[in-house]
């Protein structure tokens, strides 16, 4: 029992121990971005700038939001590692969940970084959609009904999400090849 106790409140240390960091989230000061170091030095960082993105209503913070996303967007356009595909089946154009690229982007870039999987570009997909979900169920209240988001949530729970993805990343290959 008492084993059990301690494996309980050492969970519970880890995710409130996550929740506070993603809280207290500041962007790095001075960091460069001039070589492969650099970017992996700031991998750490940018994970939480994830999190953040991700977990935070953006009508309350909004100046922090704009610091985290340009600091993350400044780190993810030169990365060496992660490289995002980003089209019109991924994404929301809902006027009222503008940051939804950069939140989907963020899923995708977590998942990358964790997984040091930069080549399964389903995996992550799903991960930057996961994301977006994850972050209307914050923003729902105030944006209102997402059919995009809410067209996500149907696959994932009905087990079609991965489907779904391998079928969008065909049709993109396709609309290449018509150009």
């Amino acid at each position: 029992m008492k084993k059990l106790l301690l494996l309980f409140m050492l969970v519970a240390l880890f995710f409130n121990c996550h929740i506070l960091n993603a809280e207290e989230f500041k962007v790095p000061e001075n960091y460069e971005l001039n070589s492969v170091e650099a970017y992996a030095d700031l991998e750490d960082e940018i994970i939480e700038a994830c999190d953040w993105l991700i977990e935070h209503d953006y009508q309350s913070e909004e100046a922090k939001q704009k610091e985290i996303a340009a600091f993350f967007l400044k780190w993810i356009i030169g990365s060496p590692n992660v490289s995002i595909s980003v089209n019109e089946y991924f994404l929301v154009s809902n006027p009222k969940m503008k940051e939804a690229s950069i939140i989907f982007m963020a899923g995708w870039t977590k998942y990358a970084l964790e997984s040091r999987d930069f080549e399964n570009k389903n995996k992550a997909a799903i991960a930057g959609i996961q994301a977006m979900i994850d972050h209307y169920k914050v923003v729902k209240e105030y944006i209102g009904k997402d059919d995009k988001v809410e067209e996500f949530i149907k696959l994932k729970e009905d087990g079609k999400l991965e489907e779904y993805v391998k079928k969008a990343f065909v049709k993109m290959e396709e609309q290449k090849t018509k150009q």
